[in-house]
């Protein structure tokens, strides 16, 4: 696959060519702030609901934790990856959530417990 800027001083365009066939013309100012990991809400709406009346820190923690143990399931739009799922898909993925939210809860409870030497 080739990248290149556009050609013919049209500087603000890139090229994707694969096989010397073009496939794609992008513009260099491309946003990107629909792009997200499906995960991310999924995780933080758990972390609301199995934490109250802790801090902002923990739950940020726990979050990343969460996070870091779920492959990555990137989207351009929630309703993208809901729309080819099943209902069993989306149990299982509601289920995965749930236990990698427990795990992290207690991954975090335990480092906190022993940095402070508790």
């Amino acid at each position: 696959m080739l990248i290149w800027p556009g050609r013919e001083g049209a500087s603000d365009r890139s090229i994707i060519q694969v096989h010397n066939k073009v496939i794609c013309q992008m513009e260099a100012a491309v946003e990107f702030e629909n792009v997200h990991n499906y995960f991310e809400h999924l995780v933080f709406n758990q972390v609301r609901k199995q934490l109250q009346d802790v801090s902002q820190d923990f739950c940020e923690d726990v979050a990343c934790v969460a996070l870091n143990s779920l492959p990555p399931r990137y989207v351009r739009q929630s309703v993208d990856l809901l729309f080819y799922m099943s209902i069993e898909e989306s149990k299982e993925m509601e289920g995965r959530v749930e236990a990698a939210v427990t795990q992290a809860i207690e991954y975090v409870s335990t480092r906190m417990r022993d940095r402070e030497g508790i």
